[in-house]
Parts: structure tokens; C-alpha cells; sequence
């Protein structure tokens, strides 16, 4: 019997994502939606193509969004992005555990991501304009709040926001709605490269939006060395506000901002800031 591949009806999910609730939120706060990225057909984030694979390999539903969520997944897939063609073997220092890197391998072979030329892993035709994992690490996170965050409705979250109000180029990478009060604001870096210019422009989108909370997301295991601190704590001096408080990654200052990296994995960085958050303050 033939095996027919069948496809993640993304198109279809977009039409019922209603952004009305999500747009509703911000009015009440005072900020007009002119634009977000779209949930599951932004052309910039890396999206499952099969639930039944043209080989026939079936996968649930959600699969890239739980592997995705694996630090050591993204770590190879930010590793492999501009490397290739390469060896399977140049990827076993980045993921040492031999029977994860063939779960990996294979899912991304099987979703046409990747293709095997003889001992070389190529680069597969399925969305090969995308360069990085940015903008699917802010997907991602607007994803964890839309799911995860309650299990009695989905959240109105957005990721890519841009506001009529707000005096500032860019957008927001994520903004979530927790109910009618409580907004919080994620900004996402998917290396360790933020310098002061990067942390001093997320400060003043946060003096411009002045959400609940704001959370700038680094995406390295690694504690924040000094000099990092001191870079980030050169750009809150410029806007009159206090050193950092904090330790290895994670760390708070003004205006309800945490700095943290993702030590365990982003549901677990997000969760303490949310947790810490709601012990420590008068705002939730």
C-alpha cells in the first residue's frame, strides 16, 4: 500500500488564530497594534513540514516544538546552520551523546531541512532562506506562554510586535498577556553577544512600554562573567538607574527587568523569573 505524506496544516491554524484578544490587551493599555508576525506561517521561523513524512516516518504533532526546546537541539541547529555541507562527525562535540544527535539528524533529514550526499549532510530545499534560529526563539517563547503558561485558556501572545506609540525602530520579539493587568515583555538573543548598545536600546523599549515585567532571554548555559555585568550595568547607569542584583544568570534590576540565560532550559528560565517575580513584588 502507497504511503501518503501528510503535511502540519499551519495555513489552517492561522486563519483561527484570532489576533482580536491579543489586540484588545494592548488598547486597554493605551498601544495600537499596527503589526505582528504571523503564529505559524512566519516565513522567518523554521516550522514541522510532515506529521506523515514522504518516507513515511510519522511525527507528532508538536515534535519541533518539544525538540526545539532542548538546549542541546538548538545548539546544534545554531551550529550547523552556517557550516554546511559538513560531517556528521564535526557535530559530536557539539552534541556528544551519539543516540540524541541521530534523533536530531534524522528529524531534520526527515522534515527536508537536511539532506545526506554520500558521508556529507547538505542543506534540503525546505526553507533554505533561513540563516539563524532568532526569530523561531522568539516564536518559541511566544509559544510557551500561548500553551503552557495556564491551562485554562491560551494566552494572548504575540511575537514581532510593533506599536503606533512606541518612539522607538524595531520591534518587540514578545509580548504576553496574562490577563486584563499583568503584561510581560520577552526579549530574546539567541548567542551571548549583547553588548551595551543591544542591552542600552532593550532598556529603553521597556521605559517606553513599561510592562509588568520585561525579560531579556540569553540563550547560553553559561553564568554571565563579570564583564558581562559590567556592560549591561554600564547601560542602566546611562538612564540613571542602579547596578544589577543578582548571580550566575540570573539577575534583576530596575523597572522589573530580568537578565538571565537559559542554564537548564527556557521553560525553567522563564518559570523562575515568573516565579521569583511573583514573591518578591507588589505588581502580581
Amino acid at each position: 500500500m502507497a504511503q501518503h505524506s501528510i503535511p502540519v496544516p499551519h495555513e489552517q491554524r492561522e486563519q483561527i488564530t484570532s489576533p482580536l484578544a491579543f489586540k484588545y490587551r494592548m488598547a486597554e493599555h493605551g498601544f495600537t497594534v499596527m503589526q505582528t508576525s504571523k503564529v505559524y506561517t512566519d516565513p522567518a521561523v523554521f516550522r514541522q513540514q510532515w506529521l506523515v513524512c514522504p518516507n513515511g516516518t510519522s511525527y507528532p504533532d508538536h515534535a519541533f516544538y518539544r525538540l526545539f526546546g532542548s538546549t542541546h537541539f538548538r545548539k546544534l541547529l545554531r551550529y550547523i546552520l552556517p557550516r554546511l555541507p559538513c560531517l556528521r562527525t564535526t557535530l559530536e562535540d557539539i552534541c556528544p551523546r551519539n543516540d540524541l544527535l541521530t534523533i536530531y539528524l534524522t528529524f531534520l533529514l526527515d522534515q527536508g531541512w537536511l539532506y545526506q550526499s554520500g558521508r556529507c549532510l547538505e542543506r534540503g530545499g525546505y526553507q533554505m532562506h533561513i540563516l539563524n534560529i532568532g526569530k523561531t526563539l522568539e516564536w518559541y517563547v511566544a509559544e510557551w506562554f500561548r500553551l503552557t503558561y495556564t491551562i485554562s485558556h491560551l494566552v494572548p501572545v504575540r511575537h514581532g510586535v510593533h506599536l503606533a506609540e512606541l518612539p522607538l525602530p524595531g520591534d518587540l520579539d514578545v509580548v504576553a498577556c496574562l490577563d486584563e493587568n499583568r503584561i510581560v515583555m520577552v526579549e530574546c538573543k539567541s548567542s551571548n553577544d549583547v553588548d551595551e548598545a543591544h542591552c542600552l536600546r532593550f532598556l529603553q523599549r521597556v521605559k517606553a512600554f513599561h510592562p509588568t515585567l520585561a525579560i531579556l532571554l540569553i540563550d547560553t548555559a553559561a553564568p554571565f562573567s563579570a564583564g558581562r555585568i559590567v556592560t549591561f550595568d554600564a547601560a542602566f547607569h546611562t538612564l540613571g538607574y542602579p547596578p544589577l542584583r543578582g548571580k550566575r544568570g540570573f539577575y534583576r534590576g530596575a523597572l522589573n527587568i530580568y537578565i538571565v540565560n537559559v542554564e537548564h532550559s527556557i521553560e525553567i528560565s522563564l518559570r523562575d523569573v515568573l516565579q521569583f517575580h511573583q514573591l518578591h513584588t507588589s505588581t502580581w
